[in-house]
């Protein structure tokens, strides 16, 4: 073997070496040092409000939910929720089907209508508080926005019987 052919390779520039490890140093300090507002927003370069979320979602919702203290039941069901803009919707429960329950509701007159408030975060999260009438328990939910604010993923955080998740798309 010829020790010339070794010996001639060309090192590694330490200089060029030292400088793009200042470089990715530097970037990840901007990345780490940057509020997650200002990285998370909408899709199209806005933040997140309450204002984010107004106008009507058909929505697609299933899971488990309590029927009593005792039981619960796999379901599906379809929703409508008009959001404010402000911080409140109307919610039209347009059908269910449970598997113990059967199907509940119905499109119209039959529909159940309840009421909520929501709190969306800069980042593009949020919480919702549905109020479902006695003897119901009142529903808590985390969500994120998606899509601009044409879709809602949703998913239910209380009570602890609901293993239940919600996707929406704006009308």
């Amino acid at each position: 073997m010829n020790i010339d052919l070794i010996q001639s390779r060309p090192t590694a520039n330490p200089v060029s070496h030292r400088r793009a490890t200042g470089v990715a140093t530097a970037l990840a300090l901007i990345c780490l040092t940057l509020p997650l507002s200002a990285v998370a927003e909408d899709g199209a370069g806005r933040m997140c409000s309450n204002a984010t979320l107004q106008g009507e979602y058909g929505a697609l919702v299933q899971g488990i939910r309590g029927i009593s203290p005792v039981e619960t039941e796999m379901f599906v069901g379809i929703a409508l929720r008009k959001f404010d803009g402000k911080g409140g919707f109307i919610e039209e429960a347009a059908s269910q089907h449970g598997a113990k329950t059967g199907l509940q509701g119905g499109v119209g007159a039959d529909a159940f209508v309840v009421v909520g408030t929501y709190q969306v975060n800069a980042d593009c999260t949020g919480t919702s508080t549905l109020t479902l009438p006695p003897p119901f328990p009142t529903i808590v939910s985390n969500f994120v926005i998606t899509d601009s604010g044409k879709g809602i993923n949703e998913i239910v955080t209380s009570p602890a019987a609901n293993i239940v998740t919600a996707v929406f798309r704006k009308k």
